[in-house]
């Protein structure tokens, strides 16, 4: 190898030229290259499982339907059906609920099918942090800086990969990543974001 300041030949293994102290370009390249080696981590993905797509999206639609079974519900058929008495009041709290309900479970139902038609992840781990695409209230991109502990929580039954915030994203605090969906267990999924994270803070 010739250094590029004096021309003379140095062992290939040298970093530095022996004659004149220059620095040799290729060497450098080479311990560039040894450290991206060290430091390329391939991101890690969920995506969405099928089947539990078009389970979430017949289940909002079914309950949108619903909804409009129940606001163009005539009055005497709410009386003679007897179950929740006559009430005008209540009849038309119903008609409230069913309209709530319609607006609610059809965003989710096009969301769902929105995401479908994309193929977006659900879950991407990358090396600048989190991106949480996993549900309609998902706030997206959060940095590693901005995460504090990760750990698994359990709410009527579900559980959720638990993310700490040390700033508010979105007005929250923390950020609940759903896997139901997937197939794929939170527990191993967590594993997988705590391996990945010392890899890079390495």
């Amino acid at each position: 190898m010739y250094c590029s300041k004096c021309g003379k030949e140095n062992n290939n293994d040298s970093n530095f030229c022996i004659y004149c102290g220059e620095k040799l370009k290729i060497n450098e390249l080479k311990q560039e290259n040894k450290i991206n080696e060290k430091t390329k981590i391939e991101e890690l993905e969920i995506r969405q499982n099928t089947n539990g797509n078009v389970l979430y999206t017949l289940g909002a639609l079914i309950l949108v339907i619903g909804g409009f079974i129940v606001l163009f519900m005539k009055y005497r058929t709410f009386v003679d059906m007897e179950i929740f008495g006559t009430s005008i009041l209540v009849f038309y709290g119903f008609k409230i609920i069913a309209l709530v309900g319609i607006i609610f479970f059809g965003y989710i139902c096009i969301y769902y099918i929105k995401r479908a038609s994309e193929g977006t992840p659900l879950v991407i781990v990358n090396k600048e942090g989190i991106i949480d695409n996993s549900s309609a209230i998902a706030v997206g991109f959060i940095p590693w800086e901005n995460i504090g502990n990760i750990y698994i929580k359990s709410t009527l039954g579900n559980k959720f990969i638990h993310l700490n915030l040390k700033t508010k994203i979105k007005n929250r605090n923390y950020v609940d990543i759903t896997l139901k969906s997937t197939g794929i267990s939170p527990e191993n999924f967590l594993q997988q974001i705590l391996e990945y994270r010392k890899a890079i803070e390495k």
